[in-house]
């Protein structure tokens, strides 16, 4: 098997399935767009779930990535680090139809899980990480509780994605994200931290 062929039909499928949804998009449509027939797609992917789970495997190391440039000696302070990561992934979910979310959930558990995984496990230790770098640059409140916000920060995030809480024929993904992150942001810093979200705000936003 091929592995560039491979690539191909992961990357359409991909394609396919951000502009469109997951369950619109059928292994005769992926096979159609790349030109080959639909035996060869199955030769290296043997059903549409297969396919779905390496497409999440390779958004959450795209993922990965954007956080990865936004955080640490990259941002000048955790303030900076909250906008700069909520801007690069709100770029990022501008390409995703908000149904395709959906059908993740409803249809493919297995690379729904994949995506809970990764939102627990390194998510959430970016999270605490920004809050414990936030106060020791005197921008965040010292009397925060890190594990319960850190939680809260995690859950809003989740919310952004929900379907039933933010219906996408009636909210912009991204500016739910913006605002949320505004909020967290407030209930974080102190009067320092506060001058610093007017300032990105007025420079990012």
């Amino acid at each position: 098997m091929s592995v560039e062929l491979q690539k191909r039909i992961l990357l359409k499928g991909d394609e396919l399935f951000r502009r469109h949804g997951i369950r619109s998009i059928t292994m005769d449509d992926i096979a159609k767009q790349l030109g080959v027939s639909k035996k060869t797609i199955y030769q290296h992917f043997p059903d549409k779930d297969e396919l779905v789970i390496e497409m999440m495997k390779l958004n959450i190391q795209r993922h990965f990535e954007v956080v990865e440039k936004c955080c640490g000696p990259a941002s000048a302070n955790a303030v900076a680090e909250m906008f700069a990561v909520n801007n690069s992934v709100g770029e990022m979910i501008r390409s995703f139809n908000p149904i395709m979310f959906y059908d993740l959930q409803k249809y493919h558990p297995k690379a729904w899980l994949k995506f809970r995984e990764f939102r627990s496990k390194y998510v959430l230790t970016k999270i605490t990480n920004n809050i414990k770098r936030g106060i020791e640059e005197g921008f965040y409140r010292e009397d925060i509780n890190m594990e319960i916000l850190s939680r809260m920060r995690l859950e809003q995030v989740d919310m952004t994605f929900n379907y039933d809480v933010f219906p996408p024929t009636e909210f912009q993904f991204h500016k739910v994200m913006e605002e949320l992150t505004f909020h967290f942001l407030h209930g974080l810093v102190n009067s320092k931290g506060l001058k610093l979200i007017t300032q990105y705000k007025h420079t990012t936003v």
